[in-house]
């Protein structure tokens, strides 16, 4: 996904989000429309595919030794801020009256736990096995971190996409590129007469199939080793990138056909989410002064100190600290958001990684202190 000419400061994905959610809270789209769309999306699991997609194309796109070196890279960058972000939510809580258990275990974890069905989910589960309530009303107390967490995100990657701009004094357009030669490879076309139209359409025909053939890869290992489908994927694609597969030609196809796909799908991707997956109540309830406080600080926590320890590793600020960002993602429809709105889905990879290892070692954290301490929320 490029960058037009102008900056829309992440006002597209906002809208593209929050729309949908209002025409559904308002019933201008009834459930008898939604209804038969959520069954097609959960059918045909266009949502998977689509991250599938992302992490595929991304993967291969990126020089493989330089793949290797930068996942180790930004673990520093993003231990580093989920440290300072648990510290500083913490703190910001407790100075506007909150008690510092309910500001950790009830805004800020959530925060950073990997999204709904990952994070917020089983801290709500965890929380009532640890207090005796039902897990109802607690998942009720978690979503809106989950959601604004991520919305606030999504407003900070823009706005570091911005300020970058403003500082390289490049173009919009620019930046993607110069971003890419850094550490992107263009794998050259075949030498001599062009391909016959017949031909070139088979042989993307055979890329598509081949990033089917992926995701289904994908989906039999997340059931075999009971992990999430990005985090196989993840796996899959960098063992096949060290392996060398596929190669050549064929793995340039595969990056033309992400590429169009995400230039194809992820509107209507985000369109999806704010229709099915964002419920408008509970997106404004997050938005309460002394929760939303809490919430701006951790995120902001999250992308500053990402930025400024990024640059201590021999990192790109901007990558680390959008990098870092991801950890108040939901999940990896959130990751697309976040990144989309900094035209940064190249970062996929390292996103998801972020992501969903981040969001397992909060829950286990959370979890852990919430059975050792007793608590019992407000």
């Amino acid at each position: 996904m490029t960058r037009g000419k102008w900056s829309t400061f992440g006002l597209d994905v906002i809208a593209l989000i929050f729309i949908p959610s209002y025409l559904v809270h308002a019933h201008i789209v009834t459930d008898t429309v939604l209804a038969p769309v959520k069954a097609l999306v959960d059918s045909t699991q266009i949502l998977s595919i689509y991250i599938s997609l992302l992490i595929l194309g991304s993967i291969l796109s990126i020089e493989r030794t330089f793949l290797l070196t930068r996942i180790g890279q930004y673990i520093v960058p993003v231990l580093a801020a989920s440290c300072a972000a648990v510290v500083v939510g913490t703190i910001c809580g407790v100075a506007i009256g909150l008690a510092w258990r309910d500001a950790l275990f009830f805004v800020v974890f959530p925060v950073m736990a990997g999204g709904i069905s990952a994070g917020a989910l089983p801290l709500s589960a965890g929380y009532g096995g640890a207090s005796g309530l039902a897990t109802g009303p607690l998942l009720a107390q978690l979503l809106p971190s989950v959601i604004v967490g991520n919305f606030v995100a999504m407003v900070l990657a823009s706005l570091f996409s911005v300020v970058e701009e403003r500082l390289r004094g490049l173009p919009a357009s620019a930046s993607s590129d110069t971003d890419k030669s850094l550490h992107q490879v263009e794998i050259p076309a075949a030498s001599g007469t062009s391909l016959p139209v017949k031909t070139t359409m088979t042989s993307y025909a055979s890329a598509a199939l081949s990033i089917a053939a992926f995701t289904v890869a994908s989906w039999l290992a997340s059931h075999l080793l009971d992990v999430s489908l990005p985090l196989a994927s993840i796996v899959l694609a960098v063992l096949l990138h060290w392996l060398n597969i596929p190669s050549g030609l064929m793995r340039n196809r595969i990056v033309t056909v992400y590429r169009f796909g995400i230039a194809a799908l992820t509107y209507p991707i985000l369109v999806l989410v704010g229709l099915l997956y964002t419920p408008w109540q509970t997106l404004i309830a997050g938005f309460a002064p002394a929760r939303l406080f809490i919430i701006v600080a951790t995120v902001t926590t999250l992308g500053i100190v990402g930025l400024i320890v990024s640059r201590r590793v021999a990192l790109s600020g901007m990558d680390g600290g959008l990098v870092s960002l991801t950890r108040a993602a939901m999940g990896g429809t959130g990751d697309v958001i976040i990144l989309s709105a900094a035209r940064r889905l190249d970062l996929m990879p390292f996103a998801q990684i972020a992501t969903r290892a981040g969001g397992v070692a909060t829950v286990f954290i959370a979890l852990a202190a919430a059975h050792y301490l007793g608590i019992v929320p407000r």
